[in-house]
């Protein structure tokens, strides 16, 4: 058996220790910390995607507002520019009696009957008067429409006129008049608005909505189809 140098025992002696504390287990703060190693650096690199995408999101979200807020203001603008000329519409077309042309065929009982039908979802008094039938509508009132008459009622001390309008065979009260009694609805509830400017805000929007014209009906080939006409004349 040979024998060992002094200085390989020294050597032996030393690296011993530095070898067992190698191979020895970590202590448990040591394992603790390495374990959550991994799920830190899987919850930071999650928030850092989810921040990344975050901010990509909300660009795309402003630019989405931005346009919108622009499409907005500009409709707006637009709205603007045709209230006057709306406004003059408006003037032009409220109902009101109307005494030319008068139908050939004056009013029926029959369609005295049904105007008065119609008319109580509105005047639920006694109709005293009842004008000749016109011929012809605004265009606003749609294609079908052929003839308009006035009547006027009284109850509570208070008398009321209404437009009612002919649409094909049917009596009934009109888009005219109808967006004119949502309007004098708005009207009675100015005071509950906080301001004048406030109120004239929804005034205008309500002016926004005022009927169109409606387009005459095509048949098929492309030319416009006959007008609705009153029935045949007696």
């Amino acid at each position: 058996m040979a024998r060992e140098l002094p200085n390989q025992s020294l050597y032996r002696a030393h690296s011993a220790p530095a070898k067992r504390l190698a191979t020895a287990p970590p202590p448990a703060a040591l394992r603790r910390c390495a374990q959550a190693l991994d799920p830190v650096i899987r919850i930071t690199v999650l928030a850092i995607g989810m921040a990344v995408s975050g901010i990509a999101y909300s660009q795309d979200e402003v630019a989405e507002r931005r346009a919108a807020y622009r499409a907005a203001m500009e409709k707006e603008y637009e709205l603007y520019l045709a209230r006057p000329a709306k406004r003059q519409r408006i003037y032009e077309t409220r109902p009101r009696r109307m005494d030319y042309p008068l139908r050939y065929l004056n009013i029926r009982d029959d369609e005295v009957a049904e105007i008065v039908v119609a008319a109580r979802e509105v005047v639920p008094h006694a109709i005293v008067n009842i004008s000749g039938v016109t011929t012809g509508c605004p265009c606003e009132e749609g294609p079908t429409c052929n003839a308009q008459v006035w009547i006027e009622a009284q109850g509570a001390g208070k008398g009321r006129g209404l437009q009612l309008s002919r649409l094909g065979r049917a009596w009934t009260i009109g888009a005219i008049q109808s967006w004119w009694l949502e309007l004098e609805a708005l009207q009675a509830r100015r005071k509950s608005f906080a301001s004048d400017h406030e109120y004239q805000e929804a005034e205008d929007g309500w002016v926004d909505l005022f009927p169109a014209c409606v387009a005459q009906p095509t048949v098929p080939g492309g030319s416009p189809a006959k007008p609705a006409t009153p029935e045949p004349q007696r």
